[in-house]
C-alpha cells in the first residue's frame, strides 16, 4: 500500500486532535527527526522481532501513539517521509489554530519575563497566536533576529555594522 505525505498528516492530525495531544505529539515527533539514526537502528534491527522493537521504542520514553506510527512508517517503508510529515503537521496544526511560529535569535539567553513580554508583543501585533523558538548565537553583538514564516526582520548589531560596511564599499 503505498500512502502518501498528506495521508500520514491528516490520519496522524485526526488522531492527535481527538486525544488532544496535537502538540505533545509533534514535540516527540520532532525529537525523533532529530535522533532518528537510534530509532531507524531499532527498527531495522532484523534479530529483533516486531514486538521486542516496539518495548525497546517504549523503554525509549517513546509513546505508545508514536511507536505505533514508527511501525507503520517502517511496515511501508517509508522512513524517508517523516521530515514531511512533521512540517506538514505543524503547519495543519498552525492553521486550525490561528498560529504562527517564530523563530528569535538574540546573543544572550533572555529572560523569562522578556520572552514574555516579546511573545504578548508578537501575539498583539500579528493577532495570531504565537509560538516563539528561542535560541542564542554570540556573534550578534546585540539586538536579535526574528524569522517570521519566510520574513527576516533583523536589528542586530553585527547586521548594522555589515550594512554599514557595504554601504563605504560602495
Amino acid at each position: 500500500m503505498n500512502i502518501s505525505i498528506k495521508q500520514y498528516i491528516l490520519a496522524l492530525f485526526s488522531h492527535s486532535e481527538k486525544s488532544e495531544k496535537t502538540s505533545n505529539i509533534i514535540s516527540e515527533l520532532t525529537v525523533l527527526d532529530d535522533n532518528f539514526k537510534i530509532i531507524k537502528n531499532i527498527l531495522e534491527d532484523p534479530k529483533i522481532n516486531s514486538s521486542q522493537k516496539k518495548k525497546n521504542l517504549l523503554d525509549l520514553t517513546i509513546s505508545a501513539d508514536i511507536v505505533n506510527f514508527l511501525m507503520i512508517l517502517k511496515q511501508e517503508n517509508d522512513y524517508n517521509k517523516l521530515h514531511s510529515i512533521i512540517k506538514g503537521l505543524i503547519k495543519l496544526r498552525n492553521e486550525k489554530t490561528n498560529t504562527v511560529e517564530i523563530n528569535c535569535t538574540s546573543p544572550y539567553a533572555l529572560t523569562p519575563q522578556k520572552k514574555d513580554l516579546l511573545t504578548q508583543q508578537l501575539k498583539n501585533k500579528l493577532k495570531m497566536n504565537v509560538i516563539v523558538n528561542y535560541s542564542e548565537v554570540l556573534s550578534l553583538i546585540d539586538g536579535m533576529i526574528l524569522v517570521v514564516n519566510d520574513n527576516l526582520i533583523d536589528t542586530s548589531i553585527k547586521n548594522k555594522l555589515n550594512m554599514i560596511k557595504n554601504s563605504l564599499l560602495e
